[in-house]
């Protein structure tokens, strides 16, 4: 007896595509069965974790004193793509921009702006944190990662600093 006949059909009885419909069947029977168990043993509330308090600097270079004084004290600031909370403002700091210019002479010069501000905005938020990761209502925050963050009266892109989970 050959394991696939001239019909197409596996040991004379069931053809190939029945079977992979069958198994599809089943596997999306079985998911479904996995995912209701899974349920029901956590009483329906899935996995409990714990939250904890993160305290992370966000770095904004060359913004105008506009943009500096916009950002306060308490504000509530929310992810610009997500529209999640990241947190509030704990402590905004300022310090004048510095550029770096090349003399005709070959030297390097550094000269601060006048106009434009390096700002470090300290934000605190509850979040899920791991070893492996940092979540913030569902969005990951780490270290040199670039987000837009955004309040009421201000919207300012930069990257993430420093991390503490406290």
């Amino acid at each position: 007896m050959k394991l696939i006949d001239e019909k197409g059909r596996l040991f004379g009885k069931l053809n190939i595509i029945d079977l992979l419909v069958i198994l599809l069947i089943l596997a999306v029977l079985g998911r479904f069965v996995m995912k209701v168990d899974f349920k029901q043993a956590n009483d329906g509330k899935g996995v409990e974790v714990e939250t904890q308090t993160v305290e992370y600097d966000f770095v904004v270079l060359n913004v105008r004193d506009v943009t500096v004084a916009a950002v306060q004290e308490g504000d509530a600031v929310k992810d610009s793509k997500t529209n999640v909370s990241m947190g509030t403002v704990t402590k905004v700091e300022s310090v004048p921009h510095v550029d770096e210019f090349i003399t005709p002479e070959g030297e390097v010069m550094l000269v601060e702006s006048k106009i434009y501000y390096d700002m470090t905005v300290t934000l605190e938020t509850p979040a899920i944190a791991n070893e492996n990761t940092i979540l913030v209502n569902k969005k990951e925050l780490r270290v040199g990662a670039q987000i837009t963050l955004q309040a009421a009266n201000f919207s300012i892109s930069g990257n993430v600093w420093r991390i503490e989970v406290k």
